[in-house]
């Protein structure tokens, strides 16, 4: 199939995609990480919030996300 979109992150994504109820779900790997939620049909963002804590210089999280009951979860 042809590419539909692309996203930029403020870095390089540190988890596979999750996808749930049409939005993807990324997480970025950067000093000032952060957890994206995408509409899966347009690939705009539809929020961005912090994924590390504040002070951290390296943000170390988990090979995938998980997605349940309207949460998404994300081992750092």
């Amino acid at each position: 199939g042809a590419e539909r979109w692309t996203m930029r992150a403020s870095g390089s994504l540190g988890t596979a995609p999750t996808v749930a109820d049409g939005t993807v779900y990324v997480v970025d790997t950067t000093a000032e990480g952060a957890a994206y939620a995408v509409d899966a049909g347009t690939g705009q963002v539809r929020w961005r919030t912090p994924a590390c804590a504040p002070g951290v210089t390296t943000c170390l999280v988990g090979p995938a996300a998980a997605f349940a009951d309207g949460t998404l979860y994300v081992v750092a």
